[in-house]
């Protein structure tokens, strides 16, 4: 809204405006006229930004519910509602961008798998460490240096 005030702004009223564009009369229809041409290729490019945002919003989403263990129960309900709502499962990249303000189901179905093998990876790696670690302090095992730096001071 801000930036659709401040091209109205730079627009209405301004001296030469009118003239750059080989307009004879300075009526307040041209200037509207610009104004509009203006906005549109600017709300072009802030739809665009502000989808993009939205499905990086609905991809955070997605992890935290695959954080929190509900990877599952997050698919059955993707594939749930996209044949509710008979959706497409596949849809063209620039589409997706000028459109949709969700990911397509295969993107986040993919990215859920991902993320879930990820978390099973991390989770996999601290588990061998704690058994590592539980084993070394099983044996009593000391890995701190044995000897002593000399001082100095003696």
């Amino acid at each position: 809204m801000l930036v659709i005030i401040l091209v109205f702004e730079f627009v209405y009223h301004r001296e030469g405006l009118l003239v750059n564009f080989n307009f004879d009369q300075k009526l307040d229809v041209l200037y509207l006229f610009l104004f509009w041409n203006l906005h549109l290729r600017i709300d072009f490019f802030y739809l665009f930004f502000s989808r993009w945002v939205q499905r990086l919003e609905e991809y955070a989403a997605d992890e935290h519910a695959v954080d929190n263990n509900h990877a599952e129960n997050l698919k059955k309900a993707l594939i749930k509602l996209l044949k509710k709502n008979k959706g497409q499962i596949l849809y063209d990249d620039l589409y997706l961008a000028l459109h949709l303000s969700h990911p397509d189901i295969s993107r986040r179905l993919k990215a859920i798998d991902d993320r879930e093998a990820e978390r099973q990876l991390k989770q996999s790696v601290v588990e061998s460490v704690e058994m590592i670690d539980a084993k070394l302090n099983n044996r009593n095992v000391n890995l701190s240096p044995t000897h002593s730096a000399p001082n100095s001071m003696e």
